[in-house]
Parts: C-alpha cells; structure tokens; sequence
C-alpha cells in the first residue's frame, strides 16, 4: 500500500471550539457525542465536548474533521489499551 502524502505529518486545527480539522490520523480508537479518541503520527489525540459529529473521515490520507463543541484537547503518552477496553465494556453493559 502506498504511504499518504501525509505520512509523518500532523497538524490539528480548531476553529472558535467550534470544528476542526486533523491530519496524521492513524487510526480512529473510538468516538460519540461527547470524546473522540485517534491515534496520530504523534500519539493518542483526545478531544473531549459535546455534541462531537466526525463529518469526514479519510484514513487512506489520514484527514479527519469534526463538528461540535471542543472543550479539551489532549495528547496522552503510553498505551493503556486493556483500561481503555474495561471502560469500553462498562460503557456497553450499563
């Protein structure tokens, strides 16, 4: 498979809290209305508000956008996908 002419690159853009656009975007972990969660060319990516749409998805080019209201962004170090899955699970079975 060709590498995207993004590889390596990540740029993350928000407009007044309001919608934004990602590149880099390796992989979507999870989203719904109020976290979307990517793992990046720089790492996990968290973005937490409400109302959260993902309007375009491309991971052939790594481009994402969203819409709604961004309350936070944040990058997280490390993996702890098996915590990640438990909450996961929770949040299925409540």
């Amino acid at each position: 498979m060709p590498e995207s002419k993004n590889a390596g690159r990540h740029e993350l853009c928000l407009k007044e809290c309001q919608s934004g656009e990602i590149s880099g975007v390796k992989e979507v972990l999870s989203f719904d209305t109020e976290t979307v969660r990517l793992e990046t060319v720089c790492g996990r990516l968290q973005i937490r508000g409400h109302d959260l749409h993902v309007s375009q998805l491309s991971l052939e080019t790594g481009h994402i956008s969203i819409s709604g209201t961004v309350d936070s962004v944040q990058y997280m170090k490390g993996t702890n996908t098996r915590g990640e899955q438990k909450k996961l699970w929770q949040r299925m079975f409540r």
